[in-house]
């Protein structure tokens, strides 16, 4: 929140900036000037979406060799000449210079050579890992409990946790696109079909894009014994079942995070 560098330097206090974003991300959104001076983004059109240009390689973003246009943060795909967004993210970095520290959710190992670059562009960038842990570590050493504040675009289903306590130990896959993503699933869901194993499946109402069923009632009938599908659920719970033997992701970071701080395999679209 870099609104608060104005009132905290007016004060003459110091200002922590806590970046929730990954630092591969944090660097990409560095380099929103750079792109935008070599006219890689705004897209000239619509059909530069389509016709080859997204897989334009970057070569000059530090830590990220060889990286493509199409695996840089969606703001830069967009096609309006005067997106606000794009000011906003440079406002934001020059803002970010200006912070007395910045923190990021991540792990060293996990990013050693964006971290590397960053370190050069901002000295006092320190990473702290996934706050999830400081919370868990917190709720098992003091006496004092805190409750987590969560903000979901959907409502949880917790009834699937009952369901998880009745199978087999690293018995199930769970499946989770995220709360934003959207995609046509058919060929997902014959996969985990023909599979022939268990899944907790996280499937939205408005996952589907013009589709009008979610998944083909022949799925349905298939894997009926086998396969529990809801609208939302308590991901950070699913993941710390022990029945839960991976994750089927689309790798959005806190869904990443979680995984690796509970030590559960990743299957990454």
């Amino acid at each position: 929140m870099t609104f608060t560098l104005k009132a905290s330097q007016q004060f003459g206090l110091p200002n922590v900036l806590f970046w929730t974003h990954s630092a591969c991300a944090f660097m990409c959104f560095t380099q929103c000037m750079n792109l935008m001076q070599r006219g890689l983004t705004p897209l000239k059109d619509a059909k530069y979406l389509t016709n080859g240009d997204l897989e334009t390689i970057i070569d000059w973003i530090p830590g990220m060799k060889n990286i493509s246009l199409r695996d840089l943060p969606g703001i830069y795909h967009t096609t309006d000449p005067n997106d606000k967004l794009l000011d906003f993210v440079v406002e934001q970095i020059e803002a970010a210079s200006r912070a007395s520290a910045i923190l990021l959710p991540t792990f060293d190992a996990l990013e050693t050579d964006v971290l590397i670059a960053l370190s050069t562009m901002f000295p006092k960038l320190y990473t702290i890992g996934p706050m999830e842990l400081l919370l868990d570590h917190h709720q098992t050493t003091s006496e004092t409990k805190f409750e987590s504040n969560k903000c979901n675009l959907w409502k949880e289903e917790s009834e699937c946790l009952k369901w998880l306590d009745s199978q087999e130990q690293n018995s199930i896959l769970y499946v989770n696109f995220g709360s934003v993503i959207v995609m046509k699933p058919e060929q997902l869901a014959w996969g985990l079909a023909n599979s022939k194993k268990k899944s907790l499946w996280v499937i939205r109402p408005d996952l589907v894009e013009d589709e009008a069923s979610i998944v083909p009632q022949d799925f349905v009938s298939e894997t009926k014994e086998r396969e529990l599908m809801v609208s939302w659920c308590p991901q950070d719970q699913v993941l710390k079942h022990h029945i839960v033997a991976g994750f089927l992701t689309h790798c959005g970071w806190n869904s990443t995070l979680e995984s690796i701080i509970n030590g559960v395999p990743l299957i990454c679209l």
